[in-house]
């Protein structure tokens, strides 16, 4: 299986995120059980050559720890971020434990008892995918660092 992105993608990349001040989320997304390794070398080789250009504005996400755990040794100036689909009552110790800079809940896992659970956490969390204005300022007022949207003037 080779997973490619074209030149193409990455010039659009770049200069969306230049207009825009914009920072680029990278998702890995991991469906191949057993090929971990070679999903995470062909992503490393597809955005090395970018790196200097997007520092600061890049992380990786995944589902998968073991992908996290492989792709933090090849890289590990990048953040990585672990995408779940629930809130944990202790992110503090998961993100510890995992070894991730950063925990991602879809919105709906996402209610007003866990986000005062969250604003007292140390680790950087994100919501996704929120494309209602008013969710998302409700969201970031509330403790939210970040929000992942389809819509990116959103808050414009």
């Amino acid at each position: 299986t080779r997973i490619s992105c074209p030149t193409w993608l990455h010039k659009c990349a770049q200069d969306c995120c230049q207009k825009a001040n914009h920072s680029l989320t990278t998702r890995m997304l991991e469906h191949m059980h057993g090929k971990e390794a070679e999903i995470v070398d062909e992503i490393v080789n597809q955005i090395q050559p970018y790196l200097d250009y997007f520092e600061g504005k890049l992380f990786v996400s995944g589902f998968s720890e073991k992908c996290l755990r492989l792709f933090s040794k090849k890289l590990p100036q990048i953040p990585l971020a672990l995408a779940l689909s629930f809130v944990p009552k202790n992110p503090d110790l998961l993100s510890s434990e995992v070894g991730v800079d950063i925990l991602h809940f879809g919105d709906e896992f996402v209610d007003d008892a866990s986000l005062k659970r969250l604003k007292n956490s140390k680790t950087e969390f994100a919501v996704a995918t929120v494309n209602d204005k008013k969710r998302a300022e409700y969201l970031l007022s509330n403790g939210v660092q970040s929000i992942l949207t389809d819509n990116p003037k959103i808050l414009s």
